[in-house]
């Protein structure tokens, strides 16, 4: 299923405080339990995404990012492709995508990729490839489902770092 959708735009970070639009970025491949979303609105993330960008890296050794970095959180916009396995997404519904981790060209650290012109979800990018992506549901508009998950991110930091207990307010 090579072709249209191995590569195309995204946003790089080339260097602490750098940030480019690269026309010619490789993709993960496509494949029969695969989705490719035309990305309308991703997000960005004040947290993990402002560090890469400053160059406050989070992970040592094996897991360590570097430069360039696909950054991007939550990709969402319209399905343009469909693997042959997949049934819960069409051509032109509009789903959100999951964070990317791999399936990209090695020369670029996958940092979530959701700021690429395209977004592949297969199993090149994950182990359930297209179950990555959900189909929005109908009145709910990409820019307001490209937050949905970010606001879950939030919650995570703060029950995992805070760890507030029922009743408490400092």
């Amino acid at each position: 299923m090579a072709g249209k959708y191995d590569k195309g735009k995204a946003i790089v970070f080339t260097r602490p405080l750098r940030a480019e639009l690269h026309s010619n970025v490789a993709f993960p491949k496509m494949d029969n339990n695969g989705v490719v979303i035309r990305t309308q609105y991703s997000t960005i993330s004040r947290g993990t995404e402002l560090d890469l960008y400053i160059y406050q890296m989070h992970d040592r050794g094996v897991d360590a990012q570097w430069y360039p970095i696909l950054p991007g959180y939550m990709p969402c916009g319209d399905v343009v492709a469909v693997g042959a396995k997949v049934q819960h997404l069409k051509a032109g519904d509009l789903a959100i995508g999951s964070n990317l981790f791999s399936g990209f060209d090695q020369r670029d650290c996958c940092a979530w990729a959701g700021h690429c012109e395209y977004t592949v979800i297969s199993d090149a990018s994950h182990t359930i490839g297209a179950r990555r992506a959900l189909k929005v549901p109908d009145g709910i508009p990409a820019k307001h489902a490209a937050l949905a998950v970010l606001g879950g991110v939030a919650w995570h930091g703060f029950d995992r770092k805070v760890r507030a207990q029922k009743g408490e307010t400092e």
